[in-house]
Order: structure tokens, then C-alpha cells, then sequence
């Protein structure tokens, strides 16, 4: 996180910088950052919440989901995310990494 001046610079995410993020998204009214990490070391991918008040990260999304995703989307409230599938399903997570499970666009074949 940095300032719009440039100043008080900080992590908040202590995530390994070798590892590519496929999308960001702030909860609405919440100190919550999604983290979407779908590429570099395979056991490290995943979808991550970040209290940035606290630095605490909670991983809600593995690394055979995350590969193949895109997102993250918040819901209106904050308290869960959606990311979209390459296989063209959504898959839901509480923030606090609970009750994942999938909605699917159409039905699978």
C-alpha cells in the first residue's frame, strides 16, 4: 500500500514476489484485499484475503482452482468472493475461507 503522494509505503500481503497475481479487489467497506495468485510455484497459488489492518492472510481458494481462474469479485456486504473459471463456473468462498463451493454458468457436459 502506498499514499497518492508517494509516501508511508508498506506490505501488507508478506505473499513471495516471485508469484504472479491475476487480479486484486478490496472489500466494499472492509480493510479486506483478495489476491488471486494463479501463476509460479504450483503449491503457493491460491486466492488469499488480507486484512490489511493486521496483515493476517487467509487462504480460501487452492492452487487447482486458482490455475485455472480469474476474478476476484466481492459481493455487496464483503463477506464473500466469487472468482470465474477458464471452465466457465464460479466458484464462491466466504472471506474467511469457508463454505467454498462452485455455481456453474450451464450445466457441464
Amino acid at each position: 500500500m502506498i499514499r497518492a503522494d508517494g509516501t508511508a509505503r508498506r506490505c501488507v500481503s508478506h505473499l513471495p514476489a516471485q508469484l504472479s497475481g491475476s487480479g486484486l479487489a478490496w472489500a466494499p467497506g472492509r480493510h479486506l484485499l483478495a489476491v488471486l495468485i494463479s501463476a509460479g510455484d504450483y503449491s503457493l497459488r491460491g486466492g488469499y484475503v488480507v486484512d490489511v489492518s493486521t496483515g493476517r492472510r487467509t487462504r480460501g481458494l487452492g492452487p487447482a482452482v486458482a490455475t485455472a481462474a480469474f476474478g476476484p469479485s466481492w459481493s455487496r456486504d464483503g463477506t464473500s468472493l466469487a472468482f470465474v473459471s477458464r471452465a466457465h463456473r464460479i466458484f464462491i468462498v466466504r472471506s474467511d475461507g469457508g463454505d467454498g463451493h462452485y455455481l456453474d454458468l450451464w450445466p457441464q457436459r
